[in-house]
């Protein structure tokens, strides 16, 4: 599908929206200096310049890091309280994340990849590392087939290796860990710390991050989910589920959200050492990077403790800043560097995170103020939740699809001049991406909105199927007979539950089989991994369920398609 013209044109209209509408109404104003934050085309010189000014602001920042003099009482009761919080800490499982790390993968981040490339570590992490891979069967079984290859590389014959090491490690304490550090110690690439990189943030700036070494960030992760449990077992807050309580809390006019600035650079190593028990400080530091290769090749020590991208920086952030904030409000809660307090103590809290090195930002921070956000979302008291979005300069029709709906819920909710907006797109956009007509959701200011954006519209009863062939062939025609007819418009959609494999992985695949179980999915080529398990399936993909849903239409059959993705149409 050729929509290149398409996607030109509607990029330009939401530009010239943003950039030249100048609303009176509050709600709409907020709306749209959303939509005009993240919205424009790209520039390789802009990026360019992005990136450099992060990298300048980064350095600069990192330089200025650790605070003079004393902190103060809050500070110091503060500690008393990260000490009592983390009087029980354990490490907890070793577990891959989402990101990439210090070696350029490109979008190849999935745990196959990370480990069949290169596996990165600094020297100061090495025995953690070994320490806690050694009780994880998957890491251990990859190590010894990295070992093998090691070893054929060098034309060395692994059982001979095996029986030498035996007899040079049987006297040790626990020979077999001795046995797997030595390989470990072959297969491991050692380098001086993290890598500089930079991801896109706004229209002004990029946000900087730094892509920690593999091997560590898994012993990063593994402290940051102990810090994590103690956060849950002994002051309550659940970090997993937090963003949902706090677009909550944010409709209580009584609380205050104070913002931070690069919250995650500002932790200095200055403070940690200060504020946490000597034990949970020892893995802080092993594991950490305490070197960064920046753009121009060449590393800087930093002073502070982690960077975004560092497997414990948000878990390590919450607790510093949730210990402050209960000194003054035993109520108070934090996700990251979002704050919420009392109205009364944010002028205390504030002062006290300034005499500490951190930068509130003070155009999202909000004391006594009938404005509020967190986490996404937004309040007005005198409205309730304001329904917002991003935009980002149009791509590919999935972008299509995602940005013509948020339009139409907007105008949906809030009119004028939205829905001036979405008649000019609407006809820009193909009947094929277009699902079924249905009425609006009616905007529920009484409690955070949520949308689905980029899939088909599924109201009314979904019907579960026969999978068998002849059941699928009779349904499609059913389907394209109601379209014929004009009176029904029909959303498909496919769901995968796979069947027990007709063949196992061979042995050299080994990375794609534990890559199987750590996200808990079925495969035809794993049998059995999971007994609960099913996976949503794309349309190309195998088609083994079937789904189908009715829409009514009032007038006319808008369209429908085989796609994953259909906009949502206007209401009738």
């Amino acid at each position: 599908m050729h929509l290149s013209g398409s996607i030109r044109t509607v990029n330009l209209r939401i530009r010239d929206f943003v950039s030249s509408n100048t609303s009176e109404s509050r709600t709409a104003s907020l709306v749209i200096n959303k939509m005009a934050a993240k919205f424009e085309e790209p520039r390789s010189d802009a990026d360019s310049s992005r990136r450099n000014d992060a990298w300048d602001r980064w350095i600069a920042f990192d330089e200025s890091l650790a605070p003079e003099g004393l902190l103060g009482p809050g500070w110091a009761k503060a500690r008393l309280l990260i000490h009592e919080y983390l009087r029980d800490f354990r490490v907890g499982d070793l577990t891959f994340t989402n990101g990439s790390s210090f070696e350029p993968l490109g979008s190849r981040t999935s745990i196959a990849c990370k480990l069949t490339s290169s596996w990165t570590i600094t020297a100061d992490c090495f025995d953690l590392f070994a320490k806690y891979s050694f009780w994880h069967r998957a890491l251990k079984h990859a190590v010894k087939k990295r070992f093998k290859c090691y070893c054929t590389e060098r034309q060395w014959d692994v059982r001979a290796v095996n029986r030498m090491l035996w007899k040079r490690y049987k006297t040790k304490d626990v020979p077999a860990f001795q046995i797997y550090a030595f390989k470990l110690f072959c297969v491991v690439t050692f380098v001086h710390g993290n890598r500089y990189s930079t991801v896109p943030k706004n229209n002004l700036k990029d946000r900087s991050i730094c892509l920690e070494p593999l091997c560590n960030m898994l012993v990063q992760r593994a402290v940051g989910l102990g810090i994590r449990r103690c956060l849950k077992r002994h002051v309550g807050i659940d970090l997993d589920h937090l963003a949902d309580v706090h677009r909550s809390r944010i409709s209580d006019p009584k609380v205050a959200t104070i913002d931070l600035s690069d919250c995650s650079d500002a932790i200095s190593l200055k403070l940690v050492r200060y504020l946490f028990p000597s034990r949970v400080l020892g893995l802080i530091l092993a594991s950490r990077s305490d070197m960064t290769l920046g753009p121009d090749d060449n590393f800087y020590v930093v002073n502070k403790v982690s960077s975004m991208g560092n497997g414990f920086t948000f878990d390590l952030m919450s607790l510093i800043l949730t210990a402050l904030t209960r000194v003054y409000d035993a109520t108070s809660t934090v996700f990251g560097d979002d704050i919420i307090c009392q109205n009364q103590v944010a002028p205390d809290v504030i002062a006290d995170l300034i005499r500490a090195g951190f930068v509130v930002n003070q155009k999202k921070t909000n004391v006594n103020s009938t404005y509020r956000e967190s986490c996404g979302a937004n309040y007005i008291d005198e409205v309730g939740y304001v329904t917002t979005f991003d935009f980002r300069w149009i791509k590919t029709p999935h972008d299509l699809v995602v940005a013509c709906n948020k339009v139409a819920i907007l105008a949906a909710n809030y009119g004028e001049p939205f829905e001036t907006l979405r008649s000019e797109i609407w006809s820009y956009v193909p009947s094929t991406l277009l699902g079924a007509a249905v009425p609006r959701h009616a905007v529920h200011t009484g409690r955070p909105p949520i949308y689905e954006l980029d899939t088909y519209v599924r109201h009314g009863p979904l019907v579960q199927c026969d999978p068998s062939p002849h059941k699928l062939r009779s349904l499609r025609a059913f389907g394209k007979a109601l379209q014929k007819g004009g009176r029904f418009s029909v959303a498909l959609s496919f769901a995968s539950s796979l069947s027990t494999a007709s063949s196992s992985l061979k042995s050299d695949d080994w990375d794609l089989y534990f890559q199987y179980i750590h996200s808990c999915r079925k495969s035809r080529r794993v049998p059995r991994l999971v007994s609960k398990s099913t996976l949503v399936a794309r349309v190309n993909e195998e088609q083994i369920g079937f789904v189908y849903a009715l829409l009514p239409v009032r007038d006319k059959v808008v369209g429908s398609s085989d796609s994953a993705c259909a906009v949502q149409a206007p209401a009738v």
